[in-house]
């Protein structure tokens, strides 16, 4: 597997300045703004580490989660589940196993 990060996050802005940061330290990376394009890039080549904005208002992110572990990507890969959203950090975040809120 090709070690490369997944950024998936609705918020162009954001998701550029992620991932030319990323690529400014030597890190081969792209983005998925939509969900559609999310679950292509998961398909076509499991990610090393998945970046996901889980309070995306418009990506299902726990669907994709459940698709990434499916696959059994996550034995080979880490995820970072993020958001900016203060109202995740004070919920259940999703079902998300060794959730750690900072």
């Amino acid at each position: 597997m090709t070690r490369r990060v997944l950024i998936v996050d609705d918020d162009a802005e954001d998701a550029a300045l992620l991932e030319s940061y990323l690529r400014d330290h030597g890190v081969q990376v792209e983005a998925a703004l939509t969900e559609v394009e999310a679950r292509e890039k998961l398909t076509e080549e499991p990610p090393a580490i998945l970046i996901i904005d889980v309070g995306a208002l418009s990506i299902d992110a726990l669907q994709l989660l459940r698709q990434f572990h499916g696959m059994g990507a996550e034995d080979r890969a880490a995820i970072v589940a993020c958001s900016g959203r203060r109202w995740i950090a004070d919920g259940a975040c999703y079902g998300l196993v060794d959730v750690e809120v900072h």
